[in-house]
């Protein structure tokens, strides 16, 4: 689960849970799908699976953030809502990790 928006991680401290941002998710499956690459370790390749599903519903509200209606990517995840504007950095984001998970 991607570290939440809400406040700052400090170390020591709870990180956030909330507003999780596709952002994050995306440079997630990146790096993953780099260490896979270098290491062949099948364990990065499932976890960038995982990652990815993000998008489609694998995530703490379990649902899809993806919106297969327009093509776009819905701008985060609140507590108990998904944040229904589909901004531009969003949507590139998820193609962007659609991309190297398509790879």
């Amino acid at each position: 689960m991607p570290i939440g928006q809400k406040d700052w991680f400090k170390k020591g401290f709870k990180k956030s849970a909330h507003d999780q941002q596709p952002e994050e998710v995306a440079i997630l499956v990146s790096a993953l799908k780099s260490i896979f690459e270098i290491t062949r370790n099948e364990t990065y390749s499932r976890k960038m699976r995982d990652a990815f599903y993000w998008f489609l519903g694998n995530n703490s509200l379990t649902r899809t953030v993806y919106d297969h209606q327009t093509g776009g990517c819905y701008d985060g995840m609140g507590e108990r809502d998904i944040n229904l504007n589909e901004g531009a950095e969003s949507t590139i984001m998820y193609l962007l990790a659609r991309l190297e998970f398509e790879k």
